[in-house]
C-alpha cells in the first residue's frame, strides 16, 4: 500500500502553462469553494500574482487540457477569475493513488475544517492503509487527536445533527463515536442530551432549550452504561472461542490495546457492548448445556420479570445478590445457600447484565437444609400471620383511631419551626424517594449514581444534616414541585408558575440567556486561533499547506 510519506519529495523547479491546458482532478476533496474568500484570493493575485506553484501532472487524454492539478485547485480558479492567462506550476510523476493520498493529507492540513470534515478525511487516510499515528505525522496533530477524530465519520445522522448544530460539543460526539456499535449512537445521544420546552401554559411551539450534561458527567455515563469492566465479565476474558474478536487482551476494543483514543479510561475495560453481550451469551449457553437453567429470550425473561420495561422480580424467583431480610445478619442469598444450591441457579441475562435467581419454591426447604434457624421461624411466622387474619378488621379500627387522635394532639405539640421543618423535610424525603438522586443533584450533590445507589441512605442523611433551614425550604420545595417543569397537569403547572413567580425566576430569560450563551461559547471556539505548531521535517507537508499562492 503506497502512503503520502512514499510520495517522492517536491522539486522546487517551477514553469509556467496556459490555463486552458490545466484541468481539475476529479479525486480533490474539496468540492466547495467559498465564493467570498476565492474573490478576496482573486483580488490578492491580481496584484501580487501567484506565489506557490500549483502541483500537478501530466495525464495526457486527447483533450485540450492534458494537465490534471493534484494541489492548488483554489489557485487556479483565483487566476482564472484575475484574468491570467497562465500559472506557475510544478510536474510530477505521480500514480493515481498517490494523488488521492496527497490531496488527502493536503486537505487535513487546513485550518478552516469542522470536525466531522476533519474525521472525512481523516478516515479517508486510514482507508488507505494509513494509521493515526502515520496520518499524525502528516498533518502535524498529535496522534491522540487523529485517533479520537476518524470514528466521528461514523457517527449516526441524529449525533452528526446535534454535533454541527452546536447542541453538543465536539468532546461529546468523541465520547459517543467511542461505543463501535452505531445503533447505541443515538441511545448515548438521548442519556447525555436533554430537551426541555417552554413557553405560556407549557406550550412547546413557543421554543425549547437543549441541555447537556457536564462533560466529567456524561464520560462516566459513558462508560457505565456502554462499556464493562472485564471484573464484572462472567465468562472467561481469555476464552478465544466465545466471539470472532478472540480473547479480550487481544482485542482492539480493549482500553489498554489503543491508548490513543481510549488513554483516559481504564485499561481492563471493554469499549464494545456487542460484542461483551455476545461472548455473555455464548457463556450462559455453555452453562444450559451442562445443566443449568438460563433465561435469554424475552418470552423466557417473562418467567423471572413478568411486569413490562421492569426490574422487579415476580413472585416465583429472589435474587441471590440480595439481603435475605430474615437473616439477622444481613447475608445475601447466596452465601446462605452455599455451593449445594449451584445447580439449582436460574441464570438471566437483563438490561446487559447477569443475574443469579432461586425459585421460590425451592428457597424455604434449602435455608432449612443448610440449618438456618430463621428459615424455620419464617415457616412458623407465616402460620401465626394466617391464624391472625381474623383480627385483621379489628386491627384496622385501632389504627383508624391512633390516626384520628394523632390529628388532633399534633396540634398541640411543641417544636420549633427549624423541628418542624426537619420532620417534614423527612417525611417527605420518604415519600418522594424515587426523585432524591436528581434533586439532590440540583442542590450540589455530585457523587457518581453507583456511589449514590450503594450508600444512598448516608448520603441523603448527610446531604440534609449539612444544610441550613433556608436550605433545607429550597430543597423541600424543589423536592415537591421541582419534577413538574414539564408535568402535562394543568393544575401542577399554574402551581409552578407560581413558585417561579415567588422566587423571581423568568424562565424565558433564564432559558434564552443559556440558549446565547452557548452560542457565543460555540461561535468563539471557532474564532480562537490554533497555537502554532513547530515545523517538522515532514516530506509533504511544506508543499500543501492551504492558503499559498
Amino acid at each position: 500500500m503506497s502512503s503520502a510519506s512514499s510520495v517522492p519529495a517536491k522539486s522546487s523547479v517551477s514553469t509556467f502553462v496556459p490555463l486552458a491546458t490545466l484541468r481539475a482532478s476529479p479525486t480533490n476533496p474539496r468540492k466547495y469553494f467559498d465564493p467570498k474568500k476565492l474573490k478576496e484570493l482573486s483580488e490578492s493575485v491580481k496584484e501580487h500574482t501567484i506565489l506557490e506553484p500549483l502541483l500537478v501532472r501530466d495525464k495526457p487524454d486527447g483533450s485540450p487540457a492534458p494537465t490534471e492539478i493534484v494541489c492548488g485547485e483554489r489557485r487556479y480558479r483565483a487566476a482564472k477569475m484575475a484574468g491570467l492567462s497562465e500559472v506557475p506550476v510544478v510536474f510530477r510523476d505521480f500514480t493515481d493513488e498517490e494523488v488521492e493520498i496527497v490531496q488527502l493529507v493536503e486537505n487535513g492540513q487546513r485550518e478552516d475544517l469542522s470536525p466531522l470534515e476533519e474525521a472525512e478525511t481523516y478516515a479517508a487516510l486510514a482507508a488507505k492503509g494509513m494509521t493515526p499515528r502515520a496520518i499524525a505525522k502528516q498533518v502535524n496533530r498529535e496522534a491522540s487527536v487523529i485517533a479520537k477524530r476518524i470514528p466521528l465519520a461514523g457517527l449516526t445522522k441524529r449525533v452528526k445533527d446535534a454535533l454541527a448544530s452546536g447542541a453538543i460539543g465536539v468532546e461529546y460526539a468523541e465520547l459517543i463515536a467511542r461505543i463501535p456499535d452505531a445503533k447505541l449512537h443515538d441511545e448515548a445521544l438521548k442519556r447525555i442530551v436533554t430537551t426541555q420546552f417552554y413557553g405560556s401554559g407549557g406550550d412547546a411551539k413557543e421554543g425549547a432549550v437543549v441541555r447537556a450534561l457536564p462533560y466529567p458527567v456524561a464520560k462516566r455515563l459513558i462508560e457505565e452504561e456502554f462499556m464493562s469492566a472485564l471484573s464484572l465479565a462472567v465468562f472467561d476474558p481469555e476464552d478465544p472461542a466465545l466471539s470472532p474478536l478472540g480473547a479480550c487482551s487481544k482485542c482492539p476494543h480493549l482500553a489498554g490495546n489503543n491508548p490513543d483514543l481510549f488513554g483516559d479510561v481504564k485499561k481492563a475495560v471493554c469499549t464494545n457492548p456487542k460484542d461483551f453481550r455476545l461472548k455473555t451469551e455464548n457463556h450462559l449457553k455453555r452453562l444450559r448445556e451442562t445443566g443449568y437453567i438460563v433465561l435469554l429470550t424475552p418470552k423466557d425473561l417473562k418467567r423471572a420479570y413478568p411486569y413490562a420495561d421492569s426490574d422487579q422480580l415476580g413472585k416465583d424467583f429472589v435474587d441471590l445478590e440480595s439481603i435475605c431480610p430474615d437473616d439477622p445478619k444481613r447475608r445475601r442469598y447466596e452465601e446462605l445457600l452455599g455451593r449445594d444450591v449451584k445447580l439449582k441457579i436460574t441464570y438471566v441475562l437483563k438490561n446487559g447484565r447477569v443475574r443469579k435467581l432461586c425459585p421460590t419454591k425451592d428457597l424455604k426447604a434449602t435455608l432449612v437444609a443448610h440449618g438456618h434457624a430463621f428459615g424455620k421461624e419464617k415457616q412458623k411466622r407465616k402460620a401465626a400471620k394466617e391464624a391472625s387474619r381474623s383480627h385483621a378488621q379489628l386491627e384496622r379500627i385501632g389504627e383508624e383511631a391512633v390516626s384520628r387522635d394523632l390529628a388532633m394532639k399534633l396540634r398541640k405539640v411543641k417544636l420549633t419551626p427549624s423541628g418542624w421543618l426537619d420532620l417534614i423535610v423527612r417525611a417527605q424525603v420518604l415519600a418522594e424517594g424515587w426523585r432524591l438522586e436528581g434533586v439532590l443533584r440540583r442542590h450540589g450533590y455530585d457523587g457518581s449514581r453507583e456511589e449514590f445507589a450503594h450508600n444512598r441512605e448516608r448520603i441523603v442523611k448527610d446531604r440534609i444534616a449539612a444544610m441550613t433551614d433556608i436550605e433545607k425550604r429550597a430543597f423541600l420545595v424543589d423536592l415537591l414541585v421541582g419534577g413538574w417543569i414539564t408535568t402535562a397537569d394543568k393544575a401542577e403547572r399554574e402551581l409552578y408558575k407560581e413558585v417561579l413567580k415567588l422566587a423571581g425566576v423568568d424562565y424565558a430569560r433564564v432559558a434564552n440567556a443559556a440558549i446565547d450563551a452557548a452560542k457565543e461559547k460555540a461561535a468563539e471556539a471557532k474564532k480562537t486561533p490554533k497555537p502554532p505548531i513547530a515545523a517538522k521535517k515532514v516530506r509533504i507537508s511544506r508543499w500543501v499547506k492551504k492558503g499559498r499562492r
